[in-house]
């Protein structure tokens, strides 16, 4: 027998202008600390079900299409198709030295990350050079404990190719495929359909957050994975 899904809740605006945000991190967590990996597959977690949140998440990446102007689809294409050719490559050499030198960053970093084809590739570079670059500035002050270590792995990605400049070369590769002006003529209500889609994703981090809830205990755990928040001085225990 098969389940029907409900109704669709109608979640305000605020809540889901932020659930891209907490599922990334609740993922990560599970990427990168090995006691909440185990039980949230002890709990049923698979890696479709993991596939199923990154699905969501590439799908509110901006959609590049037919485009408006020759000279426009020119240049997205040949962006798109340079993307595609290099994702794998990409994903390998960040992935060889940051596994030896830096295993649990790695982890981080290339969390949901594989090789795709045509438009998908674009995402994937994209979500890779997110994360290089939330590594390396840390802007939220949220991984101050592995400063030293992430600047070190950063360090080292220079040295195998993976430069600043590269990084930068990469990224105006994906603004062009991604560019405004890329937009189907048949496009359905964009709006909608990311809405539709941000509603799904909260979906999703709802059941599996629950779950967390009722299998992981640790507080630190929960705190890493976007479910706690770090008691105040006032509230620590005497």
């Amino acid at each position: 027998m098969t389940t029907e899904p409900g109704p669709t809740p109608d979640f305000s605006d605020d809540i889901l202008e932020h659930i891209a945000e907490r599922v990334f991190r609740f993922q990560t967590a599970i990427a990168v600390i090995p006691e909440i990996r185990t039980l949230m597959v002890q709990a049923g977690m698979t890696n479709a079900d993991i596939e199923e949140a990154n699905g969501l998440l590439h799908a509110l990446l901006p959609k590049a299409a037919a485009p408006s102007a020759d000279v426009i689809a020119t240049k997205a294409a040949a962006a798109i198709a340079e993307l595609d050719q290099l994702d794998g490559p990409l994903l390998a050499r960040v992935e060889a030295p940051l596994r030896r030198y830096h295993p649990q960053l790695a982890s981080f970093v290339l969390a949901g990350l594989s090789s795709q084809q045509g438009r998908a590739a674009v995402g994937v570079v994209s979500q890779l050079l997110q994360r290089l670059e939330l590594v390396e500035h840390d802007p939220k002050g949220e991984r101050k404990d592995t400063r030293a270590a992430d600047l070190e792995a950063i360090a080292l990605l220079e040295r195998r190719g993976i430069t600043q400049a590269e990084r930068q070369r990469l990224a105006k590769l994906v603004e062009t495929a991604l560019s405004p002006d890329m937009v189907e003529a048949d496009l359905v209500d964009e709006d909608l359909d990311r809405r539709k889609t941000l509603v799904a994703l909260k979906l999703w981090f709802d059941d599996w957050s629950s779950v967390a809830r009722t299998v992981i205990k640790k507080r630190s755990h929960l705190i890493s994975l976007g479910l706690a928040s770090r008691r105040s001085k006032s509230e620590a225990p005497d």
